[in-house]
């Protein structure tokens, strides 16, 4: 078969048809097995028809994964065969989501861990990062309160 006509020739496997997988090096082919990458697209066994890796769906950060796909959660990724919040987000405290991490006092929040991650001395009330009891809000960042009469004595 040509390259050409495995672009528009569909496999079907196990009843789903599917499209042959493009790919431009073997990690492309994850999910397949005993796939490798010859010639722009993903072929086993001498053949452009393989075998579906099914695998489960995760739901959760930290539940094993092949592929991105596995990965059943806005904004993770399968890193090291594991369900894993992107750069710049953090897992919920449920860790059903992955959460935008904040970076300055007063950016909207569902979770203190989005604040205080970034931000020390902070944490999330009504949706927003604010600093903790007993310091105070700098430029956008929180620092500890000082007691000026105990520096005096």
């Amino acid at each position: 078969m040509s390259l050409a006509l495995a672009y528009t020739s569909i496999v079907t496997i196990k009843d789903i048809a599917v499209t042959p997988q493009l790919c431009e090096k073997v990690e492309d082919c994850l999910g397949l097995v005993g796939a490798k990458c010859v010639d722009g697209v993903c072929t086993c066994n001498q053949s452009r028809v393989c075998e579906k890796v099914v695998g489960k769906i995760a739901t959760q950060i930290g539940e094993s994964c092949i592929n991105d796909d596995n990965c059943n959660i806005d904004q993770a990724a399968c890193n090291n065969k594991t369900c894993t919040c992107k750069p710049g987000y953090i897992k919920s405290s449920d860790e059903r989501s992955c959460l935008l991490v904040s970076a300055r006092i007063g950016d909207s929040c569902e979770e203190s861990v989005q604040c205080y991650t970034k931000i020390p001395f902070s944490g999330c009330q009504e949706n927003k990062c604010v600093c903790q009891q007993h310091t105070h809000d700098f430029n956008g960042l929180c620092y500890r309160d000082v007691d000026y009469h105990r520096l005096d004595q």
